[in-house]
């Protein structure tokens, strides 16, 4: 469920707005830093958001100061998180939350109930319990 943005830029073929495609380079932790500073307008025109190499389109808009259930080996616990993304692509969703400086990325299998995004930022929120505490 977890996953991560890769470290290190990399070449990927970019649609341009004429539909022609171009090879640039792409830094995955630069774009998804700049969706949580609210600077989504200066990510490279066809970058989007990537994760593990897969383009995400953002749904919705930021989530600030959300409560999440976070599911821990010793029960449930309240977790406030400073702010949550949802990113979508086809069958497959992502969130990424911030607390303290530090961001959980959560994947999962949007086509199932039981794996929403929604349901993912409770597991990112139970990686921020670990993590940090309350």
């Amino acid at each position: 469920m977890y996953g991560g943005a890769q470290g290190d830029a990399y070449e990927a073929e970019v649609t341009q707005e004429d539909g022609s495609k171009k090879s640039e380079t792409i830094d995955e932790v630069n774009n998804l830093l700049l969706v949580l500073k609210g600077e989504d307008s200066k990510i490279p025109t066809g970058h989007g958001v990537r994760i593990n190499s897969v383009k995400y389109m953002k749904v919705g808009l930021k989530v600030e100061n959300e409560t999440y259930k976070a599911p821990c080996s010793d029960g449930t616990h309240d977790i406030k998180v400073a702010q949550t993304h949802h990113f979508k692509k086809g069958s497959s969703a992502a969130c990424a939350l911030e607390r303290e400086g530090y961001v959980i990325i959560c994947l999962c299998d949007a086509s199932k109930p039981e794996q929403q995004s929604a349901l993912a930022a409770n597991a990112g929120a139970g990686a921020f319990y670990w993590l940090l505490g309350e």
